[in-house]
């Protein structure tokens, strides 16, 4: 499916310092291996381990440990992280599953009309997330590009939330369906009112002037 990934992959200026890898999948770090992106190397990524025994993924890695620092998460033993913009940790799945043990981020937005809550999932079905990072949530970005998974799970929008938004990430074109119709409905009826598609455009969650705001290619909502 390489033929759906963006035709622009050069990332836009990056302010942060760390690198969050959700999982060792080609098409979460496609765009790191562009010498144009040479920069994201140089930081300090966060990915879960052990590194796949793969040519691309040990290219990967020896190249952020010559530029950077690379901090894997343990399989076991770590529990989930919390910093005074969210929490990290990891999806419960065996290891031998990249999908199902990536690393999960709860990102918190400080607006002057509350906080605000974003699940980062990478590929992990939602029974493997702890029952910490699925509650109060404003926006969501739906496990595995919205494809076919087990029924059931999907976590409800905060009580209250001001167009509670799903973000769907895939390709256009896939050769897997992705977003599967199922899954969207699901998150419908859990009140997820607002959806993205990616192949629309980048979508940003942010606050201003204290706001909660969502942009789509540079177009507020």
């Amino acid at each position: 499916n390489r033929h759906t990934y963006p035709n622009i992959r050069r990332f836009r200026s990056i302010s942060s310092t760390i690198v969050v890898l959700s999982h060792w999948d080609m098409d979460h770090f496609f765009s790191a291996l562009d010498p144009q992106n040479a920069d994201i190397l140089k930081r300090t990524w966060i990915a879960p381990g052990p590194v796949p025994n793969r040519p691309t993924h040990a290219r990967l890695a020896a190249d952020i440990l010559r530029h950077g620092r690379l901090l894997l998460w343990p399989p076991a033993g770590l529990g989930p992280i919390g910093t005074f913009g969210g929490c990290i940790g990891r999806a419960s799945g065996r290891t031998a599953n990249r999908n199902s043990s990536g690393l999960l981020m709860a990102v918190s937005l400080f607006c002057t009309d509350g906080i605000r809550r974003i699940l980062l999932t990478g590929d992990a079905d939602y029974r493997y997330i702890p029952q910490m990072f699925l509650e109060e949530l404003d926006a969501v970005v739906v496990p595995h590009h919205g494809g076919i998974r087990r029924a059931g799970g999907t976590p409800a929008a905060r009580r209250g939330a001001q167009d509670p938004a799903c973000v769907f990430s895939f390709g256009r074109g896939n050769s897997y369906r992705h977003p599967n119709a199922n899954i969207c409905n699901e998150h419908q009826r859990q009140g997820w009112t607002t959806r993205y598609d990616t192949p629309n455009g980048d979508v940003v969650f942010y606050c201003r002037d204290g706001q909660w705001r969502r942009t789509v290619k540079g177009t507020d909502d």
